[in-house]
């Protein structure tokens, strides 16, 4: 199965997790990256204001893949702005795809929202999706995606059974 992993990441957390996954499934990644400086504040204005995020071009066609995985944070239960805008752009030729993310917590009616965001963004529901609570905002590091291991193997189950890990 060809997977293509697709990241938007502010902090670097969810990057570090696509890296790890791309690995573990020899899967190709994509990070999307922004035009214009990103900041607290221009997160805030892009909620308040339902702004698009300004995203570089996606050099790749998912129609070469089985299936997508998208990965980003998640801001005020939302999938982030650069990641939707991206979704939009790759919607037309895009077959199976999932999203996960590394977040900072649950908020009430987070997973239906980023259902709901996801399946307005590529007009179809996810195949998959997990949100994979974080205790901290501060930058992940190998010893924290040790202890994710149960929640890493199930993204990793949802391609190959087989491809299960013991530490990233």
């Amino acid at each position: 199965m060809r997977i293509l992993i697709v990241v938007y990441s502010f902090t670097g957390n969810n990057l570090l997790l696509a890296r790890h996954l791309a690995q573990a499934l020899g899967a190709d990644l994509v990070e999307v990256r922004e035009t214009t400086p990103r900041t607290p504040v221009t997160i805030l204005l892009d909620l308040m204001f339902r702004r698009p995020g300004k995203i570089a071009p996606l050099h790749t066609d998912p129609q070469e893949y089985d299936h997508v995985l998208f990965l980003a944070p998640l801001w005020n239960r939302r999938i982030a702005t650069p990641m939707r805008t991206a979704m939009r752009r790759l919607a037309p030729r895009l077959g199976a795809c999932s999203f996960a993310t590394l977040c900072g917590g649950d908020r009430a009616g987070q997973s239906e929202t980023v259902r709901k965001d996801a399946t307005a963004a590529t007009g179809r529901p996810p195949t998959h999706q997990k949100e994979i609570w974080l205790e901290t905002q501060r930058p992940v590091t190998a010893e924290d995606l040790a202890r994710l291991t149960p929640q890493i193997d199930e993204i990793l189950g949802w391609f190959a059974p087989a491809a299960r890990t013991t530490s990233p």
